[in-house]
C-alpha cells in the first residue's frame, strides 16, 4: 500500500470535526514546545495562559449554552473554536488581555448558538469573535502561528484535512 492510499484510509476513518481538532492540537503543541525552547519569540507563559483561558471558558461556556438552548454539546466544535482562537490572537501578558481573551471566548462560543440557521453556523465563530473584539478595540487577530518554523506541521495538518 503507497503512502497516499495509507493516510486516505487512515484519515477516513475519523470524523472531518476530529480530524480538525487532533489537527490543531498537533499545531498547538508544536508551538507551545518552540516557544518554551526559545524558538517562536512569543512568551511560553502568555501562550500558556491564553490556550488554558481559551479553553477552559470555552468548554464552560458550550456547556452552559448547551443547557440555555437545551441543545446537543458538540464534543469536538467548542475545541476547534478555542485552538483557532489561541492561534490567531496575541498571547495573554495583562490582566486587561485576560479579560479580552475571555470575552473573546465567550462571543464565540455564543454565536455558534445564536447566529444558526437549521443547525448550521451562519458565520464561522472565531472569526465573529475577532471582528466584535476589533471593532470595539480590544482585541485583533495577529495569526502569529503563521511562522516559517510551523509551516511544515500547518501544511501536513492542511493537507490532512
Amino acid at each position: 500500500m503507497n503512502i497516499k492510499h495509507f493516510l486516505e484510509s487512515l484519515v477516513n476513518t475519523i470524523t472531518m470535526h476530529r480530524l480538525t481538532m487532533y489537527g490543531l492540537i498537533g499545531i498547538a503543541t508544536i508551538a507551545l514546545i518552540l516557544s518554551a525552547a526559545g524558538q517562536l519569540g512569543l512568551p511560553f507563559m502568555g501562550l500558556l495562559a491564553s490556550l488554558t483561558t481559551l479553553v477552559t471558558l470555552s468548554y464552560g461556556f458550550s456547556r452552559l449554552f448547551a443547557w440555555t438552548f437545551s441543545t446537543t454539546h458538540n464534543r469536538e466544535s467548542w475545541v476547534i473554536t478555542a485552538l483557532i482562537l489561541f492561534l490567531i490572537v496575541p498571547p495573554i501578558t495583562s490582566a486587561f488581555e485576560l479579560a479580552t481573551t475571555s470575552l473573546l471566548a465567550f462571543i464565540a462560543v455564543a454565536s455558534k448558538y445564536v447566529f444558526v440557521y437549521q443547525g448550521k453556523h451562519l458565520f464561522n465563530p472565531a472569526a465573529i469573535a475577532v471582528v466584535v473584539t476589533a471593532a470595539f478595540g480590544l482585541l485583533y487577530a495577529i495569526w502569529w502561528v503563521a511562522t516559517p518554523l510551523l509551516l511544515p506541521v500547518v501544511f501536513v495538518v492542511g493537507l490532512l484535512i
